[in-house]
């Protein structure tokens, strides 16, 4: 072990003085202070590309609340009935009135856009059952096509499928 004489510092300044002598000895001289300053904030980012703006679509109210109306009387007529029993709640009919309510359901959904409950209320029927009656309209329809088909394409279905 080294002997090493015990140093009695007068202040606190030598004893700051006998460390940066020992330290500039052992480890060479302290790195010069360097003075940091913050970095600039960069600019905040450029607001992204504005998409133009779709041109408003002007409905006339009017004719958009008697487009239903004008669809029901449409169908009525072609198929010889009453408007007013077709969109009955009590009145049921027969196959010619269901298949009016039918179509009038198929018609309001893909001409007008309106919904299966919006739907139902024109019509004084619950949206199920008018779901049904889009969906057994367009499996009528793609019974109606298949039953169209020549029969010579018929049976090479049959013969391809082993019939």
């Amino acid at each position: 072990m080294m002997n090493v004489p015990p140093h009695i510092y007068e202040t606190a300044a030598e004893m700051r003085r006998a460390y940066a002598a020992v330290r500039s000895r052992c480890f060479g001289p302290p790195p010069p202070r360097v003075r940091y300053e913050p970095e600039p904030e960069p600019p905040p980012p450029a607001p992204p590309p504005k998409r133009p703006t779709p041109k408003p679509v002007v409905v006339d109210e009017l004719t958009r609340k008697l487009r239903p109306r004008q669809i029901i009387t449409a169908v009525a007529e072609a198929h010889g009935l009453e408007p007013a029993k077709l969109v009955s709640k009590r009145f049921r009919g027969g196959a010619r009135e269901f298949q009016a309510r039918q179509e009038i359901a198929k018609r309001l959904r893909f001409e007008c856009g309106m919904s299966y409950p919006q739907i139902g209320r024109v019509m004084r029927r619950d949206h199920t059952t008018v779901m049904r009656m889009v969906d057994d309209a367009f499996r009528a329809r793609h019974m109606e096509r298949m039953s169209r088909q020549s029969p010579a394409s018929k049976g090479r279905r049959n013969r391809a499928n082993g019939k």
